[in-house]
């Protein structure tokens, strides 16, 4: 199981409440919740077999714009590598 944070242009409940039926038709899906009050919209979404880029399509789907994410740790050796490799 992979959990995945997005932010998004998500404003209350009743707009999240409409990405039920969108996470509902995909079997990957485990758990998906959000926080109203976190002023980063920050919807966290728990899946079996899916990739980051399916789950945006179903945020994407619904209405909403979304972006992963990554921890600082990986965002940092993101930057390392390609700083070294392409130099």
């Amino acid at each position: 199981m992979k959990t995945f944070k997005f932010r998004t242009n998500i404003l209350d409940i009743g707009e999240a409440e409409k990405l039920k039926p969108h996470f509902s038709k995909s079997n990957g899906i485990v758990e998906w919740r959000m926080n109203p009050d976190d002023p980063k919209r920050i919807l966290i979404v728990k899946v079996n077999n899916l990739k980051k880029k399916d789950v945006s399509n179903i945020i994407f789907n619904a209405g909403f714009r979304s972006e992963l994410v990554e921890p600082f740790w990986k965002k940092l050796l993101n930057k390392i590598f390609i700083r070294d490799c392409c130099k």
